[in-house]
């Protein structure tokens, strides 16, 4: 499957993809798909992964007044329609202000590769520490039992970092849903949360794209959006009295946030 436009070096690709090997994926079972893109591991090295658009975009088809002005603000650019072109473009961002902690809570991107289904993008892939997959909201919240009391105040600190990573930078996530947010145990005792999927602006008129504050406004309205949904959920937040007495438990007590089998 082609793009439907022309992939030209960028930051992330040095080279054209003309000069790169093509990947094999379509002897790969998939680790997963959405409803824009399918996920494959990648053959040869294991901690990344690469994405795959279901549709191209060479008979491109705009729809309804939103599709028009959606179209029309990005000045008629096909590729603004193809979320890899928007993650590529928004993961360069971030690259430049040459700052680690862009990278937090998200995967780093590698950009562009050719396969044999297509151009794909390549990510890290978000593991467990000892190599496990990890589990999603999604998972936990439809595990069959409650949360303990010790995992919902763990999981209230890593939600309060993950909101605060992206007030304090200004991070767009495009969506954030139980579904893409994965639950990365980096030892036995930290969780880390990871959002696994768009990133990037998908605003109707893309004003967060020329106007930090403009995106710091959006950013608020995303996570206030996402907290509420939380706290019908988990209840509300740990005081900060209570997230002391917690880390002083967590020292000594391991967390697995383990996935029920039969859940998707």
């Amino acid at each position: 499957m082609r793009t439907g436009y022309t992939i030209r070096p960028t930051h992330l690709n040095r080279f054209p993809l003309s000069l790169l090997p093509v990947i094999t994926l379509s002897n790969i079972p998939p680790l997963g798909s959405g409803e824009d893109r399918v996920v494959y591991p990648h053959p040869e090295r294991p901690d990344l992964c690469i994405k795959i658009p279901q549709r191209s975009l060479d008979n491109l088809n705009i729809r309804g007044m939103r599709d028009t002005i959606f179209y029309l603000s990005r000045i008629c650019r096909k590729e603004s329609l193809d979320y890899n072109f928007v993650d590529v473009r928004y993961a360069e961002r971030l690259e430049r202000r040459k700052d680690g902690n862009m990278f937090q809570h998200i995967p780093r991107c590698y950009g562009f590769v050719e396969t044999d289904l297509g151009v794909g993008v390549v990510w890290q892939r978000i593991q467990d520490f000892d190599g496990k997959p990890c589990t999603t909201l999604k998972d936990i919240k439809h595990r069959g039992q409650p949360l303990t009391a010790e995992e919902r105040d763990k999981l209230w600190m890593a939600l309060q970092d993950f909101f605060s990573w992206q007030l304090d930078h200004g991070i767009m996530l495009r969506e954030m849903a139980y579904t893409n947010i994965m639950i990365c145990r980096l030892n036995e005792n930290e969780i880390r949360l990871y959002h696994i999927d768009a990133i990037g602006c998908a605003d109707l008129i893309p004003f967060a794209d020329y106007a930090t504050w403009f995106a710091k406004l959006r950013v608020l309205s995303k996570v206030s959006r996402f907290r509420k949904r939380m706290i019908e959920w988990l209840g509300t937040p740990p005081t900060a009295s209570q997230r002391a007495e917690h880390k002083a438990r967590s020292a000594a007590k391991s967390f697995d946030f383990e996935q029920v089998e039969g859940t998707e």
